[in-house]
């Protein structure tokens, strides 16, 4: 349901319709890979323990430079 680029990091966050959260590490493709993506995936949060299905409909990030934090919102 959400696709959403982290800036400024190589970090991509998707959102599905049972409220899982996936954080993807991705990394540029090598000079010799041009269409090559390296990838991680990290689980974030998992809608388990919720007894029914909540969607995840939106999303936003916040970085501050000053302190390094990222907020997930």
């Amino acid at each position: 349901m959400i696709v959403h680029f982290i800036k400024p990091f190589p970090l991509l966050l998707t959102a599905d319709s049972v409220g899982t959260i996936r954080i993807w590490v991705v990394r540029p493709s090598p000079p010799h890979k041009p269409h090559a993506c390296h990838k991680k995936l990290v689980c974030l949060l998992d809608n388990m323990s919720i007894e029914k299905e909540v969607p995840v409909t939106a999303v936003d990030t916040h970085y501050d430079k000053n302190t390094g934090q990222l907020l997930l919102l």
